[in-house]
């Protein structure tokens, strides 16, 4: 049975054709392209086991690992094996050291989101990349798709910048107004890029793993770890992740792409710290710190 299969076939009337009945409507007809339903039941069943415990490894292991605490627990054992006292200094102790504190966080979430899942669809799911959304695929045929949800999504953005909440929380390092420096090596080296690991997790990997099993019915088993991650973070922006996963997710399956989603999430964090920095009067004055 189809998630979608709550549309019925015949004819509504126009009053009854609301946001549910239309979303049903596009979860059939991704339904009725490959590759929905393509398993057995128990290869459909095998499929399901095997990506959600592995997707599930994948979240734990960001979850734990992303911690700056790791680090430092790394550089003493590296100190134990004898890495200079200096150079730990360097790490721990720098004006710099939350910023290395937050490649860590990057670069587990990297290795969970992305490297592993790499490994699983070449050797496990013995598929090719580009069917997990890396290619282009058909973004260009729903631009405007993309377009009309980043433009709501910029909007709610720039409203929600000036609350209070907003602007303590972003950007997420706290001297990114230092310096055109930490504003730049934070905003392009570490956090924007994170956004492409997070999307081609949940609307790449995931989403592409799950659908030869459950069809459409993957966008809202994906749905519901991506809301949760979300959950540290003020309340209003977790519950628009729920809206914009089930719309992304739709989206991603649609174009066979993540290309659209990494656009508008970038534009959408970029505008964040920007706006929050602006409304705080952090903007960065000079180049070094």
């Amino acid at each position: 049975m189809s998630v979608s299969e709550g549309v019925a076939d015949s004819p509504q009337p126009a009053a009854n054709r609301g946001p549910r009945f239309f979303y049903l409507q596009w979860l059939r007809d991704i339904d009725q392209a490959s590759p929905s339903w393509s398993l057995t039941r128990h290869d459909a069943t095998r499929r399901l086991l095997v990506t959600l415990v592995f997707a599930s490894f994948c979240l734990f292991l960001v979850e734990y690992l992303k911690h700056a605490v790791y680090l430092q627990v790394l550089v003493q054992w590296l100190g134990g094996w004898g890495l200079p006292f200096e150079a730990q200094r360097a790490i721990l102790m720098s004006p710099y050291s939350q910023l290395y504190f937050q490649f860590w966080w990057t670069f587990w979430i990297f290795i969970g989101n992305v490297a592993l899942p790499l490994l699983f669809i070449r050797y496990v799911l013995k598929e090719s990349f580009t069917d997990h959304g890396l290619g282009w695929g058909e973004t260009s045929a729903h631009k405007w798709a993309y377009v009309a949800l980043g433009l709501v999504m910029v909007a709610g953005t720039l409203i929600s910048s000036f609350a209070s909440h907003f602007t303590d929380y972003y950007p997420m390092y706290d001297a990114a107004g230092r310096s055109w420096l930490d504003y730049i090596a934070w905003e392009f080296i570490i956090y924007l890029p994170q956004f492409i690991w997070v999307e081609f997790f949940f609307r790449g990997f995931l989403l592409r793993a799950l659908q030869p099993a459950i069809g459409a019915g993957a966008i809202l088993v994906m749905v519901v770890p991506y809301t949760m991650i979300h959950f540290p973070k003020p309340m209003f922006e977790s519950l628009v992740a729920l809206a914009f996963g089930l719309i992304a997710g739709a989206l991603a399956l649609s174009s066979r792409s993540i290309w659209g989603g990494v656009i508008i999430h970038v534009v959408i964090a970029f505008s964040m710290d920007t706006m929050a920095l602006i409304n705080t009067n952090r903007i960065p004055v000079s180049f070094w710190p």
